[in-house]
């Protein structure tokens, strides 16, 4: 993932997920370290486009819009954070991470991107069965509507 971004730093979609895969991977203060580092650059990305930042502020109110990239990043890491702090890390692979997928992986957009990945999603977890995962049963506390 770190090769994406560093192909296309200005990639939304991997600055988003880039964090979080190094969180599980590695650790927080790692993340941290990361984050700093491109702190300044980061500042100046918006997270998504003005009209969705317009959307958001009229359906939430201004403290809930997003401001950059890196308060962005810094708040999914310190909330993910807390849940690995709490819970250890929720799957370490697709059987035990279903049930979080049914319940919450599908993207409501119409997007040609997002439809594609919804596609792919799809295709991974096709014909697999769950196994239960014990951990997945209390996250409903830390999941955001």
């Amino acid at each position: 993932m770190n090769f994406l971004y560093e192909e296309n730093n200005e990639n939304l979609d991997v600055i988003d997920k880039l964090p979080l895969a190094m969180l599980k991977a590695f650790n927080k203060k790692t993340v941290v370290n990361w984050l700093n580092e491109k702190k300044e650059f980061l500042k100046q990305m918006n997270t998504v486009t003005e009209e969705a930042i317009i959307e958001i502020r009229e359906k939430y109110g201004e403290a809930v819009a997003p401001k950059n990239m890196y308060l962005l990043c810094k708040d999914k890491i310190n909330s993910v954070s807390k849940i690995i702090e709490e819970n250890g890390i929720l799957y370490n692979d697709f059987k035990s991470a279903i049930e979080l997928y049914k319940s919450e992986g599908y993207i409501e957009l119409d997007k040609v991107e997002i439809q594609e990945f919804n596609s792919i999603m799809e295709f991974v977890y096709l014909g697999r069965k769950s196994i239960s995962n014990n951990k997945l049963k209390n996250l409903n506390k830390y999941i955001l509507s």
